[in-house]
């Protein structure tokens, strides 16, 4: 072999190093986009970019190189962004350059769950709001609006039964999830001050959530529509003695002062959301799914059932029973797991205990998501 074929071996080696190196980087690159995807996080960032440059070039021992190395990582991290557009595309997320996508909610424009879906799908996203949660799964099982967003429980006060009787009653599917901090604080007129209100309007879960508050104020309770609805409602009135429970962003949006902060009876107050699309999504590296089901009635039929799901290595994370229409005593079960291959694993533990259910369905297999303040 000549010294020209020596020198040309050497560096085939080197490259398949290079090779082997991309490859590795692109995985990861992956999973950085698959991050921000969760996060709702741009593609680009340029600060880090930069700082990567820099990086590199510090790590040259023959500084001779560092505007080829400058070039390369250049090179390198627009083909990074290409790929992870790729797969924000195909994970069917928003990103900046996304058309715009009807989303139903519940509530006046500054209620949470419209908070929520500009969160999830992205300021593109057109939001519809309905007066009821009933109205937000009519329009999306009947293609009027492409998802909804939804408040399913609370951490303080607990389940919203009436989404889970609502997805007993409607053919959509759950293809996500969102879980927030809320905002609660008492809103009233420019001027106002707190010792002048006596009659607070919210949403009925609002004022759950801030009982001891109202309760130590001695304040008359209104339920009403939505958080929102409520701040709109009081804006509008013009009466120095209502305040409303809602946000800082629905005080701002309909010019009221915010007169007591973070009024919760407890601290990390949080909500979480689910997001229903009248068909399933296909997830991939989906770890979260919700099913829910009838037994037949025979003696420890739930805790067979739950105890196939736990030898599949998925965990429980809630369960809930609502009663049955017309059968005393009788109940649909609802449960959240969490686990690795979520949708293979559970629906093999539905089909191999079929013999224990009345019937059964799979709502839904979705990421989880981590708790987010506004």
């Amino acid at each position: 072999m000549t010294e020209l074929e020596q020198l040309r071996q050497q560096m085939d080696d080197v490259d398949a190093s290079i090779v082997e190196a991309l490859e590795a980087r692109m995985e990861i690159a992956k999973k950085i986009a698959e991050y921000k995807l969760e996060k709702g996080m741009r593609v680009l960032d340029k600060s880090r970019e930069a700082e990567v440059l820099i990086s590199r070039e510090g790590m040259l021992k023959n500084k001779e190189f560092a505007g080829a190395v400058n070039a390369l990582f250049e090179l390198l991290m627009e083909i990074s962004r290409a790929y992870q557009k790729t797969v924000v595309q195909q994970y069917k997320a928003f990103d900046e350059d996304q058309a715009a996508v009807n989303v139903a909610y519940q509530g006046e424009k500054g209620a949470n769950s419209e908070a929520v879906l500009k969160l999830y799908f992205g300021s593109s996203a057109h939001g519809i709001s309905c007066n009821t949660f009933e109205d937000v799964f009519s329009i999306v099982a009947f293609g009027k609006a492409k998802y909804g967003v939804l408040p399913v429980e609370n951490s303080n006060t607990g389940s919203i039964v009436q989404i889970y009787d609502l997805l007993t009653q409607y053919d959509v599917s759950i293809v996500g999830e969102q879980q927030m901090l809320i905002d609660h604080n008492l809103l009233g007129l420019p001027g106002s001050k707190l010792e002048e209100i006596t009659d607070v309007y919210s949403h009925e879960q609002a004022l759950l959530q801030c009982a001891v508050f109202l309760k130590e104020h001695e304040m008359t309770q209104h339920p009403y529509f939505n958080t929102a609805v409520s701040a709109k409602f009081v804006a509008k009135t013009n009466v120095k003695s209502n305040g409303a429970i809602a946000s800082s962003y629905a005080a701002k949006l309909y010019d009221l002062e915010v007169l007591a902060e973070d009024i919760s009876t407890y601290a990390d107050n949080t909500t979480r959301f689910i997001i229903i699309a009248a068909n399933r999504e296909d997830i991939e590296d989906a770890d979260k799914a919700s099913v829910n089901f009838v037994l037949e009635h025979k003696s420890g039929a739930l805790s067979k059932v739950l105890a196939a799901f736990a030898q599949r290595q998925l965990n429980m994370v809630k369960i809930e029973s609502r009663p049955l229409e017309n059968r005393n005593f009788e109940y649909v079960f609802y449960v959240d797991f969490e686990g690795k291959n979520i949708q293979e694993n559970v629906s093999d533990v539905l089909e191999e205990n079929k013999n224990l259910f009345v019937n059964y369905k799979i709502l839904g297999a979705y990421k989880k998501r981590e708790t987010i303040q506004l």
